[in-house]
């Protein structure tokens, strides 16, 4: 996948969208800039606009990684995971060693009833195999397509902007905040709360600081990626 600076849309927008941020579009030249700056991003990167995450809606959703993991996913034909429940049990399922409900259960802390309520619709939807034994395997396509940045541009109010990018954190594997300034007063309080996460920042176009790559659980990163993935496709298909 070629490095891109352009911004998609996304094929699933949110419900109830009844206006452009105006303001906010100005900053899309500081994020087409950042955007080849993010870890990895020579491997590959596709930019999404207000994908709709499992916590919030990031303005903008950057995927670095190979595009092969994409293209996989897409012909695996299995739907998008979208359920926590789901996505946690697929990540740790196994795509080489059978697994039991048990054994799954135990990994991620979760009621083995919970976990055995799921497996029957996973099955349905090729997400899982299942073995004579009642273990089951995951489809090997089911992994993160890539990393994920979520962007999240703002005019005014950082903390507000500060609070939804540590929220996107829960499903994304870092975050790039991007204002169009700060006051001499702000700035130390935003660089410091931003360096603390690890995340990254852009005031006034310029690179302040670039996002470090976290160590996200799996079943995190596949959910997040799910709903990356689900963005690319159609609503109807």
């Amino acid at each position: 996948m070629p490095a891109a600076t352009s911004l998609q849309r996304t094929r699933r927008p949110r419900a109830g969208r009844m206006f452009e941020p105006v303001a906010e579009r100005r900053l899309e030249p500081a994020v087409r800039r950042v955007l080849t700056t993010l870890p990895g991003s020579d491997k590959g990167l596709l930019a999404l606009r207000e994908v709709v995450g499992p916590f919030g809606v990031p303005d903008v959703v950057a995927v670095v990684g190979e595009r092969s993991r994409m293209m996989l996913r897409r012909r695996a034909g299995v739907a998008p995971l979208l359920n926590e429940l789901d996505a946690g049990i697929v990540a740790t399922a196994s795509s080489t060693r059978a697994m039991s409900p048990n054994s799954i259960a135990s990994r991620l802390g979760w009621a083995v009833t919970s976990v055995e309520r799921r497996i029957p619709h996973l099955l349905r939807q090729g997400a899982l195999s299942v073995t004579s034994s009642g273990a089951v395997t995951r489809e090997l396509a089911l992994q993160p397509i890539g990393r994920l940045f979520a962007i999240e541009m703002k005019v005014n109010d950082w903390r507000r902007a500060l609070v939804q990018c540590q929220t996107y954190r829960l499903w994304a594997d870092n975050y790039v905040l991007v204002l169009a300034e700060l006051s001499a007063i702000s700035a130390p309080k935003v660089i410091e709360a931003v360096h603390r996460d690890g995340g990254g920042l852009v005031v006034g176009g310029e690179v302040i600081l670039r996002p470090g790559v976290r160590r996200l659980e799996l079943r995190r990163r596949l959910w997040g990626s799910e709903h990356v993935f689900a963005a690319t496709i159609p609503r109807g298909a």
